[in-house]
């Protein structure tokens, strides 16, 4: 298991569970069987971002070969542990992605999280299946979370890893937020990766953003047994500088091997809207998602991954109709979208998706997106799955 030693992090001795900020989080249906929400809403606040979670013990070793409820457990120990470093813990998580080897493992996950989640503070959580980092890792997480860190100005805060360069969590002040739209390039893994991350360099650059101002990159790459190439060519990119979280993503792509997303912090800034689009010079404006997307002000809102509930022939329009409910249960609309991401897995999925978007969005206000083909959507016969980050009026 020394491959997967890159990962590994440092535990904490106690899982600490309860929320001392409740009544600045609000949770939207929350469920105790699954111990998440459909949506989580947030005054502003520091939020600390980890990377991608393994269920590792403190040696490096994994926990629970096999068993997907033990590597769960163990998951959201290091979780706990990693969250800790920055003025956080498992009771204030407002968003959890969790990514397993296959889907018929999510129930066993969910079961887990509602024995850990069983307070008022529910995540938003986002299910995704496909290839890990290690053939007997079956299931991984990253967390969004609350954090009492009194951070300085408005530059993100690292927490390092092991290796000083790698970041286990950041966190990324109450200022403004940036939400990036994924990048990708063409060629071999690691040129594709050096490629796609001088785009995201030009990209922020139209707001006066630079590498330093980046919180976390999500990378959808293949094949998934070459993420440490691609964690390489990124901590080249820094060079000396920390490098934020990263997260990896298993996807199936015919045509790149590597798409990386971005989220970013900025200086506060003044606008009438609470979120503000905006598209970088050299690239071109699309009716359907915007390249960069930047929350000014109101509460934050995560938005669970969201399945059609009936034939799958009508799985997008089911999405969208929930997405509705779910923006008015909290105060914000179609217009104050920051981030999508749609994961789907069957290709008919994807042709309503493309032939529905259109008709949905506001051209001038759609939100940043990725669009990622998966093994797997995290859930049985169910060919998509589509997740929000957005933003009160």
């Amino acid at each position: 298991m020394k491959s997967l030693s890159f990962f590994s992090i440092t535990l904490a001795a106690v899982l600490f569970s309860m929320c001392c900020a409740v009544g600045k989080i609000e949770c939207i249906e929350p469920n105790q069987l699954t111990g998440s929400a459909k949506a989580v809403v947030l005054d502003a606040a520091p939020l600390a971002h980890t990377a991608q979670v393994m269920p590792l013990n403190k040696k490096g070793e994994l926990v629970g070969k096999w068993d997907v409820s033990k590597q769960a457990e163990q998951v959201l120990l290091n979780l706990d542990a990693v969250l800790k470093r920055a003025k956080s813990d498992l009771g204030k998580v407002v968003k959890l992605n969790v990514y397993v080897a296959r889907a018929e493992l999510s129930d066993d996950v969910s079961k887990v999280l509602a024995k850990q989640f069983r307070g008022k503070i529910k995540p938003a959580v986002t299910f995704v299946g496909g290839d890990l980092v290690h053939p007997e890792v079956l299931v991984t997480m990253d967390a969004v979370a609350v954090s009492t860190f009194k951070t300085k100005g408005n530059a993100p805060v690292h927490f390092a890893a092991e290796d000083a360069q790698f970041s286990d969590v950041t966190i990324l002040p109450s200022g403004d937020a940036v939400y990036l739209a994924g990048m990708a390039a063409k060629g071999e893994l690691a040129s594709a990766t050096r490629e796609t991350m001088g785009k995201i360099q030009d990209a922020i650059a139209h707001l006066g953003l630079k590498r330093g101002d980046i919180v976390q990159l999500k990378a959808f790459l293949l094949p998934m047994s070459q993420a440490a190439v691609v964690r390489d060519e990124i901590g080249k990119f820094f060079g000396e500088e920390a490098v934020p979280t990263i997260v990896y993503v298993d996807w199936s792509s015919s045509s790149v091997p590597v798409e990386i997303e971005a989220i970013l912090a900025a200086p506060k800034s003044q606008s009438e809207e609470t979120i503000t689009y905006h598209t970088p010079i050299g690239t071109t404006a699309s009716p359907v998602y915007s390249r960069l997307a930047r929350i000014h002000s109101g509460k934050r809102i995560y938005i669970s991954g969201l399945y059609g509930r009936s034939e799958q022939e009508h799985d997008v329009k089911e999405i969208y109709e929930q997405l509705d409910q779910l923006l008015e249960k909290t105060g914000s609309s179609r217009d104050h979208m920051a981030k999508a991401t749609y994961y789907y897995s069957d290709p008919k999925s994807n042709g309503r998706l493309d032939a529905f978007r259109p008709a949905y969005y506001n051209p001038k206000t759609p939100p940043t997106a990725s669009k990622v083909r998966v093994k797997d959507v995290g859930k049985a016969d169910r060919g998509i799955v589509i997740d929000m980050i957005g933003v009160t009026k």
